[in-house]
């Protein structure tokens, strides 16, 4: 019987996991270049161009949909829990998908967004989802959505906000491509609660 066995393991089996091996490193490299931590990003700073600003700890910002990493000029503090406020000033559209800060209603989403996730900066939130970190770089991001109670920073540093579209630096038009079609502002506030 072991005679039999591994002649048919090798013939037809082990073709079979190199294909699916080979295919999970290539999904996983095409995942690493087309991932938003790999490419820098630079903000659109409300204190650049020699306007004197000092970083608050609470305020509001106007945010635009079309912003790929927008800093605001509210300073968070680790360990520190915050309101967050959204009162959308217009209506938000995803090109031509209707949408709003809590992200785009399962039933407007495209036959096709599923196949895409892969290129949603964050995973696990919904599209166009209106997202907050302290940081462009990608890490430790979090849902504001249309508004958060409490949310505990894990990591000091300025407020900078976007909405949690596609990002893919091998992608025609570049790694911001996907946020040129967006529509829509809203005003965010953020309150320290402790």
């Amino acid at each position: 019987p072991s005679r039999r066995v591994m002649p048919f393991l090798k013939a037809r089996v082990m073709p079979w996991i190199s294909l699916i091996v080979v295919a999970a490193l290539l999904a996983w490299l095409i995942w690493k270049a087309c991932s938003v931590t790999a490419v820098t990003v630079a903000a659109t700073d409300p204190c650049a161009g020699g306007v004197p600003c000092a970083p608050t700890a609470a305020g509001a910002a106007v945010f635009d949909t079309r912003s790929a990493c927008f800093a605001t000029n509210i300073n968070l503090e680790a360990g520190k829990r915050y309101r967050f406020s959204v009162a959308p000033l217009d209506a938000w559209v995803d090109g031509d998908i209707p949408a709003g800060p809590a992200g785009i209603a399962g039933s407007a989403a495209p036959w096709w967004m599923p196949l895409a996730v892969p290129f949603r900066r964050a995973w696990r939130e919904p599209w166009y989802t209106l997202m907050g970190s302290t940081g462009c770089d990608g890490q430790k991001p979090f849902a504001i959505g249309a508004g958060l109670d409490k949310h505990q920073i894990e990591n000091a540093g300025r407020l900078h906000l976007f909405v949690n579209d596609a990002v893919c630096s091998l992608c025609p038009g570049g790694v911001w491509h996907y946020y040129k079609n967006n529509r829509g502002t809203a005003r965010v506030t953020v309150t320290p609660i402790d």
